[in-house]
């Protein structure tokens, strides 16, 4: 799950340009003009960035629960506030 973490942002990007080029190819190789494929491509992209927002919402908002408690634990045995993270060397 850390490697997600940690990488959750290109995994967004990658799968987004991913399904778009997919899109354009799959419409291109069918024989279709560029003024009907790129639109359809730059939907896909955008479809795709908009189910990663909603996806990030609904796990934000299903284990907000859990994150409170740990954090408010954190705080009441003297933690700093900022949230716990591995140190990655910086």
């Amino acid at each position: 799950m850390r490697f997600y973490q940690k990488h959750e942002d290109t995994f967004q990007l990658l799968s987004s340009l991913l399904t778009a080029v997919f899109v354009a190819w799959h419409h291109w190789a069918h024989g279709d003009p560029w003024w009907r494929w790129l639109p359809l491509a730059l939907l896909a992209l955008i479809g795709v960035q908009s189910l990663w927002v909603i996806v990030w919402f609904l796990r934000r908002k299903l284990t907000y629960q859990q994150h409170a408690a740990a954090n408010k634990a954190h705080l009441q045995s003297g933690g700093d506030g900022w949230p716990r993270h591995q140190d990655h060397g910086t």
